[in-house]
């Protein structure tokens, strides 16, 4: 589940968010949500990503844009370390303030992203 972004970025004070989710070569896209103020994606994504070093030392980045017609707006993003979601027995509830491009912290608030992850072991 994700949440996220609650920054207008249309003329009508409302955006078109949608969520873009990229680790080491896997990338996916949450549907887009017309005209809101906040978003609530119940979405999941399954990246088979086998735990090693290269992998522990890769990073999930959640990047929210603006759907609009010729170009995205960008509205914020975070990384979260794949080693700090590692070995855990449970789905883990992350909660992070959005930031410019590049990870710059804003003046004011981009809004917040809310997700669960969970790093499920499967031997096969």
């Amino acid at each position: 589940a994700l949440r996220g972004g609650d920054d207008a970025a249309d003329r009508g004070g409302t955006s078109d968010p949608y969520c873009a989710v990229t680790c080491m070569d896997f990338a996916f896209k949450t549907r887009v949500l017309p005209k809101r103020t906040t978003a609530h994606w119940q979405e999941a994504f399954d990246m088979p990503i086998a735990m090693s070093d290269d992998s522990m030392g890769a990073t999930l980045t959640l990047t929210v844009y603006d759907k609009d017609l010729l170009f995205d707006d960008h509205l914020g993003e975070v990384s979260v370390p794949l080693s700090t979601l590692a070995n855990t027995a449970a789905p883990l509830s992350v909660a992070r303030d959005l930031l410019r491009k590049g990870g710059q912290s804003a003046s004011g608030t981009l809004g917040r992203i809310v997700f669960s992850a969970h790093w499920r072991h499967d031997p096969d």
